[in-house]
């Protein structure tokens, strides 16, 4: 039975210039089609049922985004600090 290792976040580097020690930096970019949510959906299909931004809070029809201000108004929080051993995002009260 054949396996397949999935990589993420790939990228290389390749010498493009030994004398002058010049090298090009890949990055691997996928499509949002090949992009799989665990519900089953791709990425492409959810970005696609956006309908937009919008800073309204009584808006009730499904497919509209909150802003970001919208959002932290609502949160009534802020960034207190980032642990980067941990890579936690600590946030505090208003």
């Amino acid at each position: 039975m054949a396996t397949e290792n999935i990589k993420e976040r790939v990228l290389y580097r390749v010498l493009t210039d030994e004398k002058s020690r010049v090298w090009e930096r890949c990055n691997f970019v996928t499509s949002a089609r090949s992009v799989d949510a665990d519900d089953g959906e791709n990425l492409e299909t959810k970005v696609g049922a956006i309908k937009g931004i919008t800073t309204s809070s009584t808006v009730t029809e499904e497919g509209w985004v909150p802003d970001a201000a919208s959002v932290n108004a609502r949160l009534n929080v802020k960034v207190d600090r980032y642990d980067e051993e941990t890579k936690t995002l600590y946030l505090v009260s208003v």
